[in-house]
């Protein structure tokens, strides 16, 4: 196709078609800046006098949206990057919601097995000694839990002559700066405040019914303690 075509009684110009199929890529300014240049020769060349829109006004909203094209694929990137840094967080919380929901159903295995092997002594308790025998899982020590031990245990005994607190742990640490607040809650809520609740909680019933003994189970080393337990050396004091 020419550059120049017939368009009734007067030269209308068309661009040329171009095959730019082969032609290296350029970054987009240096396209902007070629495409504003044409812009601005076209403003000299012949247009039909029976152009819906005059010339200028069409060259004129041409420049401008060109000028503004930079800008508006600026803003375009950055609008992608944030939501590629958006989903990339989403993606990250997604996976540490999974983590946590593999925990917590590893955990739920965990406790079923512990509940089917409390079971199965119970049993063998039972068929051993000719006595009954009750599974319960509870953590001693948490308060919250230990009233439905003693009302299940209650329920179905219906007295409970001996109270022994013998639950207890010390976890390790190095140095006395390195105990953490949750360690030190830990091993007291264990070690104190769970054989605290249990024993008011049996006590004032045996005293009610006239009868039961309560054994706290302590340490040699709430008497001779070292620099290794000393959270657990004074909850067993």
């Amino acid at each position: 196709m020419s550059d120049f075509e017939d368009y009734g009684d007067e030269e209308f110009y068309a661009p040329a078609v171009v095959d730019d199929s082969r032609r290296p890529r350029r970054d987009l300014e240096a396209d902007l800046r070629e495409m504003l240049e044409m812009v601005s020769k076209a403003r000299t060349m012949p247009l039909s006098n029976t152009a819906m829109v005059p010339r200028d006004e069409l060259l004129d909203m041409i420049e401008a949206a060109l000028r503004h094209l930079p800008e508006e694929v600026k803003q375009a990137r950055r609008d992608f990057k944030e939501r590629a840094e958006l989903m990339a967080e989403q993606a990250i919380k997604a996976e540490q919601m999974l983590e946590q929901v593999k925990g917590e159903a590893a955990r739920l295995v965990e406790r079923s097995e512990i509940v089917r092997q409390s079971k199965l002594r119970a049993e063998q308790i039972e068929a051993e000694t000719g006595r009954a025998a009750m599974p319960y899982q509870v953590h001693v020590g948490r308060w919250d839990q230990l009233d439905g031990l003693v009302e299940a245990t209650y329920e179905r005994f219906g007295k409970v002559d001996t109270l022994i607190n013998n639950a207890g742990m010390s976890p390790l640490y190095g140095k006395l700066t390195d105990v953490t607040e949750k360690l030190f809650d830990v091993v007291v809520n264990l070690n104190l405040k769970g054989p605290f609740r249990l024993a008011a909680l049996v006590g004032e019933r045996m005293v009610a019914a006239g009868r039961g003994s309560i054994i706290n189970v302590s340490s040699t080393g709430s008497l001779r303690p070292n620099g290794g337990i000393i959270p657990y050396a004074a909850a067993k004091a």
